[in-house]
């Protein structure tokens, strides 16, 4: 469920990086807020024992959606492909998640859910390293 806010603060960083500095910065409490709104609904929703997950999904989807576009944009920083790392930790949890109950059957050992959780932590690894590792492009200059 912190997925979303993650995912907020994932792509207001791009919006900074590849489009424009003050419009990332404008978009971040409110981007932050929807997030948090998408995930209390589903928790509310939840009590009220119908479990809307649908707001919550959308705006997972339409991130991802709006990163992977994002990411074809130039960055304002060495490594930004990077970005397509956090990508592939995604969608190796989601498989994950999807296989959950074919993982668990070969040997019961641990379920698709629990390596989901574990792929997914990863991407923000795949994120701090990014940002460790990177440097400012400066027109003109090479930086290799």
């Amino acid at each position: 469920a912190d997925t979303a806010v993650a995912f907020m603060a994932l792509v207001v960083s791009q919006i900074v990086d590849r489009i424009n500095i003050r419009a990332g910065l404008a978009l971040l409490v409110p981007a932050l807020i929807l997030g948090a709104a998408s995930v209390i609904y589903w928790r509310m929703s939840e009590r009220a024992l119908a479990g809307n997950v649908l707001p919550y999904g959308i705006l997972q989807a339409y991130s991802v959606v709006i990163l992977l576009v994002m990411a074809a944009l130039p960055s304002r920083y060495t490594r930004g492909s990077d970005l397509y790392w956090v990508f592939a930790w995604y969608a190796l949890s989601k498989l994950l998640e999807t296989f959950d109950p074919q993982i668990m059957a070969m040997g019961h050992i641990v379920s698709g859910h629990t390596l989901k959780h574990l792929a997914a932590a990863i991407a923000p690894v795949a994120v701090c390293s990014m940002l460790m590792r990177r440097a400012l492009i400066v027109p003109g200059v090479r930086s290799d």
